[in-house]
């Protein structure tokens, strides 16, 4: 992935007519809860769910789907 990728300079034309985007949401478990402290830091109790968001970063330094 070329992160250096300025994306201002892509042409959006052929985008029209294709679907925004759809959404794959698997079944959930969630077999560990969080005190109430740890869950509002987290903005979820349901520790299954704390995915941080790295953003750019992510892709450019292999850290996609990386926890704290």
């Amino acid at each position: 992935m070329d992160c250096n990728n300025n994306y201002a300079t892509q042409s959006y034309e052929n985008l029209n007519g294709l679907v925004i985007g759809m959404a794959y949401v698997p079944w959930q478990k969630f077999e560990q809860v969080l005190d109430a402290e740890n869950g509002l830091a987290h903005g979820t109790i349901f520790a299954e769910l704390v995915m941080p968001f790295y953003g750019k970063k992510a892709a450019c330094c292999g850290m996609r789907g990386a926890h704290e």
